[in-house]
């Protein structure tokens, strides 16, 4: 139950130690003072965005492998009949134009988004700086780095060894799916829990319910495409280690494959919540 004058009683000796241990107190004082329904209907939307979360990245990625096999076979059908007409060598300078006008899309699209992110930067830097800032940091947590070496999936080797590395609960969907509730659950959880912060808190906090929906998009967003890119360099230029806790054998090129296909989906996702990035409420992880 909530506790209106509970928060007379806090004082700032509470809050010994570093400003992190004293926001760590002043969450877990917000939680103890708010009521068990509000609690419940937390944790419920967290396990729904969850769910959510994974739903869209297998979604994601069997949209794209249905389209990829209906191209190869159409190409393939494509390409067969103009052999048998002798016009294969026409048929290919055909696809090679239609690849290269594309790609030249494609580009100007992705020239276009940045130029409109710079913009943006530049009109109202304070604004969109932190966003930016969470989104690179975001980034640095899911990839570890231009070299892809440690962030969250190789957090494995801390929790279980060197054997555990390249967990399937670390560098697969999941993981993804889990830091992206992590995320969204934690800004709801504040939202939540606010009213019921110590009279004096840290500011934080009011910046945070302020802020946080727009600062959690961006970092999700960023922690996605490193996710992506860390699991493309484990499955391409770093490959070699399969998954060791699958409950089933296979070739470590399947690993590769089943690490590669969660890159993708990753990256699918990432692209997604870079498209809501700026909005003041969270994505419904549809």
């Amino acid at each position: 139950m909530q506790e209106g004058s509970s928060s007379a009683t806090w004082t700032s000796g509470v809050l010994a130690g570093s400003r992190a241990q004293r926001l760590l107190e002043e969450l877990q004082y917000a939680i103890q003072r708010t009521d068990g329904t509000t609690m419940m209907g937390w944790a419920f939307q967290s396990l729904r965005i969850f769910g959510l979360a994974f739903k869209r990245r297998v979604v994601n990625l069997f949209n794209f492998s249905k389209k990829l096999v209906g191209l190869l076979i159409r190409e393939a059908k494509e390409g067969y009949h103009a052999s048998e007409q002798g016009q294969l060598a026409d048929h290919a300078q055909k696809k090679l134009q239609q690849l290269s006008t594309t790609l030249q899309s494609k580009g100007k699209d992705v020239a276009e988004n940045v130029g409109a992110i710079a913009k943006r930067i530049i009109a109202n830097p304070k604004e969109a700086a932190p966003e930016l800032a969470a989104a690179v940091l975001g980034f640095l947590a899911g990839s570890g780095g231009l070299d892809a070496n440690g962030g969250i999936p190789d957090r494995d080797i801390a929790v279980g060894g060197i054997g555990s590395h390249r967990s399937v609960f670390t560098h697969s969907l999941l993981t993804g799916a889990m830091l992206e509730t992590a995320v969204f659950s934690f800004a709801l959880l504040v939202n939540a829990v606010h009213q019921n912060l110590p009279e004096e808190h840290d500011p934080f906090w009011d910046r945070m319910v302020a802020e946080m929906n727009r600062m959690s998009v961006a970092f999700a967003a960023g922690a996605c495409a490193g996710l992506a890119y860390h699991l493309l360099a484990d499955s391409t230029w770093q490959a070699g280690k399969p998954y060791p806790d699958l409950p089933f054998s296979m070739p470590m090129e399947g690993h590769s494959l089943l690490m590669g296909g969660s890159a993708l989906a990753e990256g699918m996702r990432a692209g997604e919540l870079a498209n809501q990035t700026g909005k003041k409420r969270l994505p419904q992880s549809s």
